[in-house]
C-alpha cells in the first residue's frame, strides 16, 4: 500500500494538489494539509475552495483522502518532529 502525505495542499493550480492527484491516480492514499494564510500573500492569491476540490477529486479516484487545515506553517510542524513518522492508516 502506498501512502502520501502533503504539507501544503491548497489550491487547485498548484503544485500541491498535482502531486496528490498524481499519487492517487497510482493507488495512494492522500492525506494533505492546506496553508491558505500563506497563499493569500502570493500574487497568484489563494483559492478558498480549492481544499475541497481536491478532496472531492481525490475521492473521485477511488483511494482514501483527508484533509486537515493547520493554524501554524506546515514547516513549522516538521521541524517539531525529530523523526519520520510511519502513517499506516488514513481514516
Amino acid at each position: 500500500m502506498i501512502y502520501l502525505v502533503d504539507a501544503g495542499a491548497s489550491r487547485r493550480q498548484g503544485v500541491g494538489v498535482a502531486v496528490c492527484r498524481m499519487f492517487a491516480r497510482h493507488g495512494a492514499d492522500v492525506f494533505f494539509t492546506p496553508w491558505q494564510p500563506y497563499d493569500r500573500n502570493q500574487p497568484f492569491g489563494d483559492d478558498p475552495d480549492g481544499p475541497d476540490a481536491c478532496l472531492k477529486d481525490l475521492e473521485a479516484e477511488s483511494v482514501q483522502a483527508a484533509s486537515h487545515g493547520l493554524t501554524r506553517p506546515a514547516h513549522d510542524m516538521m521541524q517539531a518532529s525529530h523523526r519520520p513518522v510511519r502513517v499506516d492508516r488514513l481514516s
